[in-house]
């Protein structure tokens, strides 16, 4: 008998409860509510200027990689008109083939430099934070 009384209040208190939240009247102090209103306004602003610090980053790489695209098209124009000048002037095959070969190896050192470097990065980040 005691339970069902207990089970029954319950059922009751959460019934009360369940109605209180979705009428929308609050019994806590309002100055409660507002100090809560005010963080997540404060919260959603910082996440509105975190959003646009990132668009403004990627804007600003696209700009960069544009950037790279057209001094590598320019790069590659003006490697071929030393070719050519080079051809015209009768420079040997031999030292067309150490340039190209030239060109071969610090295209490995860029790329392994890179390599070097992120995996610096890596290690710092997960040694550091």
């Amino acid at each position: 008998m005691e339970k069902r009384r207990k089970a029954k209040e319950t059922r009751e208190l959460e019934n009360r409860m369940r109605a209180e939240l979705l009428s929308g009247t609050y019994s806590s102090k309002s100055g409660e509510t507002a100090i809560a209103m005010d963080y997540f306004a404060s919260e959603q602003q910082s996440l509105l200027n975190f959003d646009r610090n990132i668009d403004n980053m990627l804007d600003s790489g696209g700009n960069i990689l544009n950037s790279l695209r057209n001094q590598r098209t320019m790069l590659k124009g003006v490697h071929k008109r030393i070719v050519d000048i080079g051809n015209n002037l009768g420079m040997s095959n031999t030292v067309m083939r150490l340039i190209e070969k030239r060109t071969f190896v610090d295209k490995l050192i860029l790329y392994g430099g890179m390599s070097l470097f992120c995996l610096f990065m890596f290690l710092c980040w997960y040694f550091f934070l």
